[in-house]
């Protein structure tokens, strides 16, 4: 059993704190806040007063917590789960390039045939002929 509150977790904003509530239905789990000491305010809320640079990177934060922590709701290891994702990402991707590898090789292979079929079919060859010619043809050998 997870020991964290359970989801679904959720915001409260606190504009005139400057801080950015994570919260439950039942308990408020954390304050992130986004005020600085050193740096001037020079961003201009939408009513027109005067708030903090880091006052939408606070709230970007908090919403990203939330999101994440909801997101792998159910979840008992994320580290685990993210990671068996990503190599299951990777190896997706391998596959794909062997696909793709896979396919204009079988598209060559398949024109190859067509030209052995078309020389056959010019020189009045058997099929048993046409097979012979292309069982070489993809050995690499020649008739």
């Amino acid at each position: 059993m997870s020991k964290h509150t359970p989801e679904p977790w959720g915001l409260e904003f606190k504009k005139s704190k400057f801080e950015t509530g994570i919260i439950t239905d039942t308990i408020r789990i954390a304050e992130v806040k986004h005020f600085s000491d050193y740096k001037p305010f020079t961003t201009i809320h939408e009513c027109g007063e005067l708030i903090d640079p880091l006052y939408e990177e606070g709230i970007a934060n908090a919403k990203r917590i939330v999101e994440c922590v909801n997101a792998l709701a159910g979840i008992s290891d994320p580290k685990l789960e993210i990671e068996a994702l990503r190599q299951m990402q990777k190896d997706y991707a391998t596959k794909s390039a062997d696909l793709i590898m896979a396919r204009a090789e079988n598209e060559r292979l398949r024109e190859e045939l067509k030209a052995i079929a078309n020389e056959c079919d010019q020189q009045n060859e058997s099929h048993e002929t046409i097979w012979q010619i292309a069982h070489y043809a993809l050995k690499g050998e020649t008739t």
